[in-house]
Parts: structure tokens; sequence; C-alpha cells
């Protein structure tokens, strides 16, 4: 477990998206320097949030994310860099360090798989995991500040940003995130 007492503290918090569901409660998904995305709640329109809680399904090396609402179901859907080794490398632990294009970085801090994750409870779990894209084994990438658009017929057009070869565009239907 990382030594992140509070993990969105100034100095262990960056990006967050903050999503509304039916009943006026907002929802913050967050970035930490913890290992892992973080969530908080608010009933009053942003004056007060609660605690914020670490999300340990969601592990993740401080990179980019995206989370929005699927507009045919109401569920949030976050598309983040799915690494498990990032709450060891945050609690602590020595890892081994690995070449990402002209850059050697230990393998918590590895941007990749970019991957997709539903949550039909307002963040509270999360399921449906699947990965928008990987590397080969000892082949690392770097994806990060993915960005989802909605478009027409029921698909999401993401665009996110790949460090060693440029910007990727995907056009990924919405049931895809859902396994079907």
């Amino acid at each position: 477990m990382p030594n992140c007492p509070n993990p969105i503290s100034t100095s262990k918090y960056l990006a967050r998206n903050i999503s509304l569901n039916v009943n006026g409660l907002l929802i913050m998904i967050c970035r930490t320097r913890c290992g892992y995305l973080a969530r908080a709640y608010s009933e009053d329109h942003a004056l007060r949030w609660s605690q914020p809680e670490l999300v340990h399904e969601l592990p993740d090396p401080c990179a980019g994310f995206y989370a929005v609402r699927v507009p045919t179901t109401g569920d949030l859907l976050v598309i983040f860099c799915r690494n498990p080794l990032a709450p060891g490398l945050y609690g602590g632990e020595k890892q081994r360090v690995v070449q990402v294009g002209q850059l050697e970085i230990p393998l918590g801090r590895v941007r990749a798989p970019l991957t997709a994750a539903i949550s039909g409870d307002d963040g509270e779990t999360w399921g449906h995991f699947r990965d928008i894209i990987s590397d080969p084994e000892g082949v690392y990438g770097d994806y990060g500040y993915p960005g989802i658009t909605w478009i027409e017929n029921g698909g999401v057009g993401l665009v996110n940003f790949h460090a060693l070869d440029g910007i990727r565009l995907a056009r990924i239907g919405v049931n895809w995130f859902y396994g079907e």
C-alpha cells in the first residue's frame, strides 16, 4: 500500500474530471501520486467534497486519463493507463528500469496499457476492463492524455496522445466497452 494518507492534498493530485449523476451528486475522479486514481463526491454543487478515496481497481502511474458518462446508459467510463506496478513504485518498491523511447523509467511509471473501465454505480465499483491498446512483451509504449468525443450511431471517437509516434485516433462502438 502506497504511503499516501491524503491522496488529494496539493502535493498528491493533478488532473481531475467531474461528472454529475441524475440525482445531482457530483463525482470527481482524479489522478494521484499514489499509484491509483482517486474519487470524491459532492452533494452541494462542489462547495464541499467527501474525503477522497483511492480506487484500488484503477492502478495508474499518475498519467493523464479521461472520465465521462456514457450517454446511452449513464454509466461512467474512464480511459486510463492501467499499470498494476504503479502502486508498488509509489509505495517505495525498487523496480527495474526500462527504455521508453529516449527515456529510462521504472516499470511502475510506464503509461501502458491504455484501458477502459465502466462503473454503473457512480464510481463505487469498476468492471468491464478492456485494453484499447497494449504493447508486446518487452516493448514499452507511452499512452496518455486521452479524450473522448461521442459520435453518431452509438460510436465513440477516442483520441489519445502517444509520445513515441504522435496522435492516434480510434472509433470504438459503445458496446465494445461492455465486452459485447
